[in-house]
């Protein structure tokens, strides 16, 4: 009996077979790629947002004359320093960003309290000052925000705030992708201005 030419059909499932589980091979390392890969990427801007965060707070520390222990804004919104609530007095500037004698401005940041996994800066400058109103979120996937107070000599401050010398900022920001839980805590100490 000749044969004719062409696949018989054992062959020709066996064929498909292979091809079958090749693709399935290829699929299965394309997914755990792509999945690696947003894992990084999120985890990359985990980090991101945590380190401009953490900068915008370490700026307005820099700037900052004292830490006062509570505040009442013009809204009627009071603010108690804790470890969880920093309050800065920054002196007020002028148009030409020169220091205004004797009149200041106030940048708050803690949690937000409708939403503990936002970190707020609020700010509140006095009337003359060329610096305006602000209430911004700069993280959105807080875990946990904490200031130390320390005086001149070192000592961590739970009370009297505008003795503080440094402030120790810690934020930890985290997010959950496909199940699995990326962490970023950065700190840092930073010394207010003139102190």
């Amino acid at each position: 009996m000749k044969r004719k030419n062409g696949f018989s059909l054992i062959e020709l499932i066996i064929a498909i077979s292979i091809l079958g589980l090749l693709t399935g091979v290829f699929v299965d390392a394309y997914i755990k790629s792509k999945n690696n890969f947003d894992t990084a990427r999120s985890q990359n801007m985990l980090n991101e947002n945590t380190r401009t965060s953490l900068d915008i707070t370490i700026n307005w520390i820099k700037k900052s004359s004292s830490v006062i222990s509570s505040y009442t804004a013009p809204d009627n919104s009071s603010y108690t320093a804790s470890s969880q609530t920093a309050i800065l007095k920054i002196p007020s500037i002028d148009g030409s960003q020169n220091i205004i004698a004797d009149k200041y401005d106030y940048v708050i940041f803690r949690p937000d309290p409708a939403n503990s996994k936002l970190l707020r800066e609020l700010i509140y400058p006095d009337a003359a000052s060329s610096r305006t109103i602000a209430n911004r979120v700069i993280n959105q996937n807080l875990y946990s925000f904490q200031a130390i107070y320390y005086d001149s000599g070192g000592n961590t401050l739970s009370q009297n705030y505008e003795q503080t010398k440094y402030i120790k900022v810690t934020i930890n920001s985290q997010e959950v992708i496909r199940g699995k839980t990326n962490q970023v805590e950065l700190n840092s100490k930073v010394k207010l201005r003139n102190k």
